[in-house]
């Protein structure tokens, strides 16, 4: 009985039984961080059209720890019990499994404010960037959940980077370096002192990009089809007392929108103010 014992242990030792035991709970674990952090991010998805406090940085990365204790964020690398995990804070949502803490390299970054210019109309801001064993292939300025610059030359360059962007206004910046694995860091721009605006004068103002607007039949017309006149430029109408400004293009849309008999006197305007909410707005 011994000696079969004896041997059915070594059997055991030798194929790898315990090797995939170790493997198998191994691999839960992963598992198991991940569906916490997803169930996590879920929250926070709902938060995000619910809050209006919600931001992706600041409340997204407080939400996370409040939910996860113990949970590290670096950059958009989320470690849940040393299982790395690539964050999408545009969702949010999980991107791709990193694997364990440690077995994996991500770039450098550090973000520095220059000095405000002398019109107080703009800042520099200093990127520098490194990844020494994959290279950085490209890296993108966003504001506002748009890419406003991007540094197409760096090459998948493994050495230093340092590139400088100017701001031109207020805001919270972020800043993606790309890599086998991404990394973004963050920036509050606040150093900048626009000049008062006076009436008539043109200031610098971009609609949101948008379809056409489909003009219904209530128009007292047949169904029309307008394009977002992206041309316009704009300037100061009024100053109101609650320190609004009320702008105006400077000329009429490119398109015709007809209107006819008693349905277009009494829906017209009502239809032009909605065409312009949904082209000019931002």
């Amino acid at each position: 009985m011994l000696i079969l014992v004896a041997v059915t242990v070594r059997t055991v030792v030798q194929s790898g039984l315990f090797g995939h035991a170790s493997k198998a709970t191994s691999g839960y674990s992963m598992h198991e961080a991940r569906e916490q952090l997803g169930t996590t991010l879920a929250g926070a998805q709902a938060e995000k059209y619910t809050n209006k406090d919600y931001t992706e940085n600041d409340y997204l990365n407080q939400y996370i720890k409040d939910n996860l204790p113990n949970t590290k964020i670096e950059g958009d690398i989320v470690i849940v019990d040393g299982w790395a995990f690539e964050l999408d804070r545009s969702v949010p949502k999980i991107g791709q499994d990193l694997g364990k803490e440690g077995t994996f390299t991500y770039p450098d970054l550090k973000l520095e404010k220059g000095l405000v210019a002398e019109d107080n109309l703009s800042i520099p801001i200093k990127i520098t960037a490194q990844e020494s064993e994959n290279g950085i292939s490209k890296i993108e300025v966003i504001l506002n959940g748009k890419v406003i610059k991007t540094f197409e030359d760096c090459n998948n360059n493994t050495e230093e980077l340092t590139r400088t962007y100017t701001a031109t206004e207020n805001g919270n910046y972020s800043v993606k370096v790309y890599s086998k694995i991404n990394r973004t860091g963050y920036i509050t721009i606040d150093d900048i002192v626009p000049p008062t605006p006076q009436i008539g004068d043109y200031v610098r103002y971009t609609p949101d990009t948008a379809g056409a607007y489909s003009v219904p039949t209530t128009s007292g017309y047949s169904a029309q089809s307008i394009n977002q006149d992206t041309g316009l430029k704009w300037k100061v109408l009024s100053m109101n007392s609650d320190g609004t400004i009320d702008l105006v293009a400077d000329r009429p849309i490119s398109s015709t929108v007809y209107f006819g008999g008693a349905l277009g006197y009494n829906n017209g305007v009502y239809l032009l103010d909605d065409l312009c909410r949904a082209h000019y707005s931002n």
